[in-house]
């Protein structure tokens, strides 16, 4: 059984890698359907369509134009998670997302940071190299 470090991964919005990543989280869901019939004592449901959702959160650094300052409100990115790191012999997770949410913190103790909310739009790719 394989394990992998957090440490490695490497999050990429239209190609350019997001600096100061801290961690990272990727949701997949599926809607579904009731379709009990007369007679049944227990509920029953199908599948039917899929989305998918995440959060990054990084120390904020200006300077990231291509990368954090890709994430605006409302903005479309292509997003692409390589959670074994980018060196061309792992997974990668790809997909369109919207940027939804945009979060900044501050404390006297600490860096300022950035928490970024997205959802897919369209489906999420695993690619294996």
């Amino acid at each position: 059984m394989a394990n992998y470090l957090g440490k490695d991964g490497v999050i990429k919005v239209n190609n350019h890698t997001i600096a100061e990543v801290r961690a990272w989280t990727i949701n997949l869901a599926a809607d579904t359907v009731e379709d009990t019939t007369l007679g049944c004592a227990w509920k029953t449901h199908k599948a039917t369509l899929k989305s998918w959702h995440g959060s990054l959160s990084c120390f904020w650094d200006r300077s990231d134009s291509q990368g954090q300052g890709a994430m605006s409100i409302g903005s479309t990115i292509n997003l692409t998670l390589y959670p074994e790191g980018d060196n061309g012999q792992h997974s990668a997770l790809t997909g369109a997302a919207i940027v939804t949410g945009l979060d900044h913190t501050g404390n006297h103790s600490g860096l300022l940071e950035a928490s970024i909310n997205f959802q897919g739009s369209g489906a999420l790719e695993e690619e294996s190299t």
